[in-house]
């Protein structure tokens, strides 16, 4: 407390440093958007430019001529980038979608190898990602 202020005094400075770091958390927090934004559109350019056949092109071409590239790769990072702009949302479809296509590749194999109780299996096999009771 400030001395002879008294409760009404002390209440007002709490409510400053309050405020003021609200305005900071504010801050803070739209300056990780701006830059998650610039990340994604980095990745994202990254990837369409790895995958561009003129950019390609100049691999092969190069690889034909010196051999294949042993220069410093940046994978561990990209997948570091990818994975810290993945949200719980994202990350909770992408295993849905990993539990679906492995669904169905446990139905393809039952349906081809014990096609009698293939529909039966398929309706009673849970998906990984729900959750157990």
């Amino acid at each position: 407390m400030s001395g002879s202020g008294g409760i009404l005094e002390y209440q007002r400075e709490l409510t400053a440093k309050l405020e003021q770091v609200m305005r900071e958390r504010d801050e803070a927090r739209a300056e990780v958007e701006r830059l998650r934004g610039t990340l994604k559109a980095l990745v994202e350019r990254i990837k369409e430019v790895g995958e561009h056949p003129e950019y390609r092109a100049v691999w092969e071409c190069a690889h034909l001529h010196r051999g294949p590239y042993r220069g410093p790769q940046y994978e561990s990072e990209m997948n570091k980038a990818r994975a810290a702009l993945c949200t719980v949302a994202e990350a909770r479809a992408d295993l849905r979608t990993v539990a679906e296509r492995q669904r169905e590749a446990c139905a393809a194999h039952m349906y081809r190898h014990a096609p009698s109780t293939y529909a039966d299996t398929v309706r009673a096999t849970p998906l990984v990602t729900e959750e157990k009771p």
